[in-house]
């Protein structure tokens, strides 16, 4: 799944080591290159990466789960690069569970 390259679309996607000030087990992190600066909105950039429906992305960000540094993201929220988002995996997946 990672790391993408969109060359024609001028972005990629990097699954990195993560930076988040927890156990790196707890949290997914992604680096966003966006280097045309292409206007692409959180949600619908990691529904399509991560292949889960924007319902279940949108219950992520509203619930806190999607971060980048200390600032919890909302679904809208603007892709810039070199842009940095962490995931906590667990509540992620707990979440996804709870709503099969």
């Amino acid at each position: 799944m990672f790391p993408t390259s969109c060359p024609l679309t001028g972005y990629h996607i990097l699954e990195t080591g993560t930076v988040a000030p927890v156990h790196e087990s707890a949290y997914m992190e992604i680096q966003i290159k966006n280097p045309s600066g292409l206007k692409l909105r959180a949600d619908a950039l990691l529904a399509g990466e991560l292949a889960v429906s924007r319902s279940q992305i949108k219950k992520w960000f509203d619930g806190g789960l999607v971060i980048s540094g200390q600032e919890v993201l909302s679904p809208g929220t603007k892709v810039v690069d070199g842009m940095y988002i962490q995931i906590k995996k667990e509540e992620a997946i707990r979440q996804e569970s709870l709503d099969v």
